[in-house]
């Protein structure tokens, strides 16, 4: 069996867990996007487009996000992930190329008001992310609030 085929029965089988898990807790309100399929570069392997390249760090600089932009552009990373401060030099470095950017919302604790993670999805989405992650507030969801 193929690395891809490994790779998207994976993906199924979590998907799987996470609608039955959160189904089981009640939530019903919510939506598991289906994946995209696998696309093999054919140059560098199959593993390559399923990858998001990161520099999350707190002592993330110009320099990483230069170099992360670089390596995802030159073995055709799905995306870069960058804190929000850095989305527009990452979206201006991989304006003219397939890679996405990426960044996190409420990172890393999730502890923040909803209202002011909207706000920052608002702001980055349109400082140039295509993709948002948010850190879900635990201690909310267990306390169910």
């Amino acid at each position: 069996m193929s690395v891809v085929n490994n790779t998207q029965g994976l993906i199924s089988q979590v998907r799987a867990r996470l609608v039955e898990y959160f189904a089981q807790q009640g939530y019903t309100d919510f939506v598991v996007k289906e994946p995209e399929p696998v696309i093999a570069n054919k140059e560098i392997g199959p593993i390559t487009p399923l990858i998001d390249h990161t520099v999350l760090g707190a002592d993330a600089d110009k320099l990483a996000v230069h170099r992360i932009c670089t390596e995802a552009r030159e073995y055709g990373f799905a995306s870069v992930c960058v804190n929000p401060v850095w989305v527009p030099l990452a979206a201006e470095l991989l304006a003219d190329s397939q890679v996405k950017v990426c960044t996190v919302i409420g990172f890393p604790l999730g502890a923040t008001f909803s209202e002011i993670k909207a706000v920052e999805a608002q702001k980055v989405v349109d400082s140039g992310a295509s993709e948002v992650d948010m850190v879900i507030n635990i201690g909310a969801l267990k306390s169910q609030d």
